[in-house]
């Protein structure tokens, strides 16, 4: 399906299996991609935001990440998305499907260390990025020599 334009950013109207699909074709190319997760709040601020606004027009796979881009779809394109494509499940989505993929995590505030302690699983590390991008207190659990709370793993 060809791609479609939301508040002047493009749009793929993929569902889960098709971006897996798409980012296994971009694994087997000699170069980088990059794939956005767009939901409402990133389409707002890419209004406004010029490097973002870059960032979007410029990614190879914009997956619809969230309800308000679902229902903006159905509401102004007639297109009913079967489902939403968002960051964490298309990162796990990835991890499971794609074993030996090497993932970067960016992200991170001052006073945190650059790098994940040890390994961990795809939620830890996860939860690790996601924590440390948007929280200024670390977590109850957090002491250097210290692995998290274990998870289940799949």
């Amino acid at each position: 399906m060809e791609r479609l334009t939301l508040l002047g950013l493009p749009l793929d109207p993929v569902d889960m299996e098709e971006a897996l699909k798409r980012i296994g074709g971009f694994l087997q190319e000699e170069r980088t991609h990059q794939v956005v997760t767009l939901n409402p709040e990133i389409a707002v601020r890419a209004q406004e935001d010029e490097a973002l606004r870059r960032a979007v027009l410029e990614a190879d796979l914009i997956t619809p990440d969230g309800v308000g881009i679902l229902w903006a779809v159905r509401r102004l394109h007639g297109l009913a998305l079967k489902e939403r494509v968002t960051g964490i499940d298309l990162t796990l989505a990835l991890l499971r499907r794609f074993p030996g993929i090497r993932v970067y995590l960016l992200g991170g505030s001052r006073g945190w260390p650059r790098e994940p302690p040890g390994r961990w699983n795809a939620w830890e590390a996860w939860w690790w990025a996601s924590t440390t991008a948007t929280s200024r207190r670390r977590p109850r659990w957090w002491r250097p020599s210290k692995r998290p709370p274990p998870t289940s793993s799949w």
